[in-house]
């Protein structure tokens, strides 16, 4: 891939960054279908009610999968084929930026298809959700390169955790029927989400900062 690399590895990501797209769609109608038959189960046509959060969760879960898993999937396998290391960086920074546009595409479009008044998010806040997601879990990827399995188990543990204290959180609110994960983002005045979103941004290029003298060092162990 030396010869005209750059040019073949922003192909290869282009071309990852729209199966993740397909598969964050698929994933969010079957977590529409599944949110209907456990907490409903009405009218069929409610389904298209649930498509924002869904494509929201999902798109999330891709993210950080794309971003915590670049050191074990992308790195080796893209080096070993001859590609340049600063080709793989700004492909793969291509590649999220493309799920991350076309995925908050995607999260409008199904606001406007739903029947719901409106979505439970805005983009920007969207937005700076993907940013911080990406940043933490590039720091993880980071971490993962330089201690090996230890960082990974924790990384697990951590989103085991998370993803109890959340529903958890939620189920308590169900009954009344409010989203409780948005409740006080929703209350945040416009400072607040500046603010948010600076900081968020900010990990974030510090991440891709070190993740880039990380990947210019990086060896494929044998």
């Amino acid at each position: 891939m030396k010869t005209n690399g750059f040019d073949r590895a922003m192909r290869y990501f282009v071309r990852e960054a729209e199966l993740y797209v397909l598969g964050t769609i698929g994933g969010g109608l079957l977590l529409s279908v599944y949110m209907w038959l456990v907490i409903s189960r009405g009218n069929f046509f409610e389904i298209l009610d649930k498509l924002p959060v869904s494509f929201f969760y999902t798109s999330a879960v891709v993210i950080l999968a794309i971003t915590a898993t670049a050191g074990q999937h992308w790195f080796p396998m893209l080096i070993s084929m001859g590609c340049r290391r600063k080709n793989i960086f700004w492909g793969h920074l291509l590649m999220l930026f493309l799920f991350i546009l076309q995925t908050l595409a995607v999260y409008q479009l199904s606001g406007f298809i739903s029947s719901a008044e409106k979505l439970p998010l805005q983009l920007f806040t969207i937005l700076t959700i993907d940013l911080a997601v990406a940043g933490i879990t590039t720091f993880l990827n980071i971490a993962m390169l330089r201690w090996g399995k230890i960082v990974y188990t924790l990384m697990v543990i951590l989103i085991v955790a998370i993803s109890m204290f959340y529903g958890m959180w939620a189920g308590l609110y169900a009954p009344s029927g409010s989203n409780s994960s948005v409740l006080l983002i929703k209350q945040w005045t416009v400072m607040q989400h500046l603010i948010l979103f600076t900081a968020c941004l900010a990990v974030f290029t510090a991440a891709n900062i070190l993740n880039y003298r990380t990947l210019s060092t990086y060896e494929v162990k044998a």
